[in-house]
């Protein structure tokens, strides 16, 4: 699907703004980091693949230090007068 867009200055650096079918077709969006490289004269933009669960240990030590994860703990239960232990 051949597209063209034109470079746009923005600040002291410049810009390509990437049509949205391309950048669907590519799997990437407003964030998403690419690896640039020259092939053959032309510029190839591949996404860099981020790890799953990429961020995940971060988040579990935010939810820790902030509280929120005891709040559960004051929850009732339905149907916990029906349990025997």
């Amino acid at each position: 699907m051949p597209m063209s867009s034109a470079l746009r200055r923005t600040g002291n650096s410049v810009s390509l703004i990437v049509p949205r079918p391309l950048l669907a077709e590519l799997g990437a969006g407003s964030g998403t980091r690419l690896d640039l490289s020259i092939v053959d004269g032309a510029l190839v933009a591949r996404p860099i693949a981020q790890p799953h669960r990429s961020g995940w240990s971060a988040a579990a030590a935010e939810v820790a230090t902030d509280g929120s994860s005891d709040e559960w703990l004051d929850v009732p239960l339905e149907g916990d007068e029906a349990l025997t232990w």
